[in-house]
């Protein structure tokens, strides 16, 4: 087309052939000698395509660069631009580069909400989700530049990774992408979708540096994809090898299970053999079995009149247990008594029956004087036989300085006895207590202060267990009995 007019900005030396070359310096090359700054120095709806290699990013203001490029292009106009990215450490560092170059840079140069050109998951923004962004700032710039293609070119070790993967490392490291081209179209009158589609479709111009490193990329591809492929193929082998040998081998294993096969036939004929013998042993063994299961089942009958005679034993075991019991209780029976005085101990004079068949007289001593409860009216006697599989309760004060309850108890040789201690419907402590003989016991208490329950509970029937008590005898013959004992 002879009337297709291209313009280079920013040519340099290096002006790509065919293209009209503006630079501020008279360079070899360079065709009108002008300062971009101040504007181009072309007619109104001139121009067809405009490229800028690495040139835009040294001028001041970039507004007013594309308010030119906007008047000398005509409608549907191209414009190829290549910058530097700007998330590089050499870009940021370098004092000539005045203008930022990324994926959102021409968004505020055109209103359009949606652009089905761009994938919006290049230039995606928390707060600004739709593409156009030119009344962010409600100024008059009545330009219409919409880009229709962006392509990023990534450092060598970035190259061949995956287009999410970059686009990851690209926002939030720097110097993952070098160098960013983007390609503008001219809107100066109503345009569809379609028309855009069919300018995309008939081919972007793009400088020939861009081209050259596309095609390294793709040979690097290439390359990666034929190293991936050797890989396989000589992991294939690989395996190949590793099934030839397994395959070998399974030959071999198979020839030795041929001739276990051979040998283990021969062996069964000779076990059928055994077997015939054998089952004439098992015959007389079944018969011999046969006597000696009617000798069990003598036996069994003989356990069972045995057992009823153990049964019988035992009651009349239990009935000496009872008598026992009678017998101990009569033992037991106080036939002296003896009243102790002290009166630097009370507000006044009190009297207290005890009984005098206790021998530890300091263990009576100690209980009488702990101040617990009031002690009028009461009297010393031991309880009952503990009985089994129910609880024997007493209300106690416990203070914390104290770890040790002191009691008197008389029971049958080496019995135990269980103690547990519950405040506030809550079990405090448990513990086992071994009666080696009559007398006083240490229990170890827990460290808790004020009022509890203790229990105690004999392990079996066989254990004979009476524990001393404070009892009164009350209105209508009521009883209330306090569990006798001290701290220690």
């Amino acid at each position: 087309m002879s009337n297709y007019i291209k313009v280079e900005l920013g040519c340099g030396q290096t002006k790509t052939p065919g293209f009209i070359g503006i630079d501020r310096y008279e360079l070899d090359g360079v065709d009108i000698v002008a300062d971009l700054n101040k504007g181009i120095p072309l007619e109104d709806n001139s121009v067809d395509l405009i490229l800028a290699i690495h040139s835009l990013e040294h001028l001041d203001n970039l507004d007013n660069i594309m308010k030119e490029i906007y008047r000398v292009c005509k409608h549907k106009a191209l414009v190829c631009i290549v910058a530097p990215y700007s998330n590089t450490l050499l870009n940021m560092s370098n004092p000539y580069h005045k203008i930022v170059f990324n994926e959102h840079t021409f968004r505020f140069y055109t209103k359009i909400k949606t652009n089905n050109f761009i994938d919006n998951e290049e230039y995606f923004f928390p707060n600004s989700p739709y593409w156009g962004l030119r009344g962010s700032d409600n100024s008059n710039l009545n330009i219409d530049i919409r880009c229709i293609n962006i392509e990023f070119f990534y450092f060598p070790e970035y190259e061949l990774m995956s287009n999410e993967e970059q686009r990851k490392l690209r926002r939030h490291q720097f110097d993952i992408c070098d160098e960013i081209m983007y390609h503008l179209l001219i809107v100066k009158k109503e345009i569809n979708n379609t028309e855009i589609k069919e300018i995309i479709e008939n081919g972007l111009f793009e400088p020939q540096h861009i081209t050259k490193r596309k095609n390294e990329l793709e040979i690097k591809k290439q390359n990666q994809k034929i190293e991936s492929k050797i890989n396989i193929i000589k992991k294939l082998e690989e395996e190949n090898l590793s099934l030839k040998e397994q395959l070998s081998k399974q030959i071999e294993v198979n020839e030795k299970l041929h001739n276990k096969f051979v040998e283990c036939s021969n062996q069964i004929k000779n076990l059928k053999d055994i077997i015939q013998e054998k089952d004439f042993l098992l015959s007389k063994i079944n018969n011999s079995l046969e006597d000696k299961n009617n000798k069990i089942k003598q036996l069994e009958k003989n356990l069972v009149e045995k057992d009823i005679l153990n049964k019988s034993l035992i009651y009349k075991n239990n009935e000496i247990i009872d008598k026992f019991k009678v017998w101990s209780d009569e033992l037991r029976i106080i036939t002296k008594r003896k009243a102790y005085y002290f009166g630097n101990y009370f507000d006044n004079f009190k009297k207290f029956n005890v009984i005098f068949d206790i021998t530890d007289k300091e263990f009576i001593e100690k209980m009488i004087l702990f101040d617990y409860f009031n002690k009028k009216g009461y009297r010393l006697k031991f309880t009952d036989y503990i009985p089994y599989n129910t609880y024997l309760e007493y209300k106690i004060l416990l203070k914390s300085n104290y770890n040790k309850m002191c009691i008197y108890l008389i029971s049958n040789i080496e019995s135990n006895i269980f103690v547990e201690f519950v405040k506030e419907n809550t079990i405090i402590y448990q513990n086992i207590v071994k009666i080696k003989e009559d007398g006083k016991i240490e229990i170890d208490i827990p460290s808790i202060e004020g009022e509890c329950f203790v229990r105690f509970k004999v392990m079996n029937s066989f254990e004979l267990i009476r524990i001393l008590e404070w009892y009164k005898l009350c209105y209508k013959f009521k009883t209330k009995t306090k569990l006798s004992y001290y701290l220690l």
